[in-house]
């Protein structure tokens, strides 16, 4: 993942008061093939230990004002949260 994403992790059990309890994950490097150990991307969605999920997104992919980012979005049934 991400070297930094790992805190949005951190941040949807914060936020939920709730454990991750498994978890997938996909990344890749669409702005530099060249570069084989880069990654410019990755998402991770995750169940939650109330079977609830959490997404996980972050991307190194926004104009150079924004050069890392990442952001979650929590969704449930008296609102959501997207940081």
């Amino acid at each position: 993942m991400l070297d930094l994403l790992v805190h949005g992790l951190d941040q949807v059990e914060w936020l939920t008061g709730r454990r991750i309890v498994a978890f997938t994950a996909n990344m890749g490097n669409l702005g530099f093939p060249e570069e084989k150990h880069l990654r410019d991307h990755a998402a991770v969605y995750c169940e939650l230990d109330d079977e609830s999920s959490a997404l996980v997104e972050g991307q190194r992919m926004l104009p150079d004002t924004k050069g890392s980012d990442y952001r979650v979005h929590i969704s449930g049934t008296k609102g959501y949260a997207d940081l």
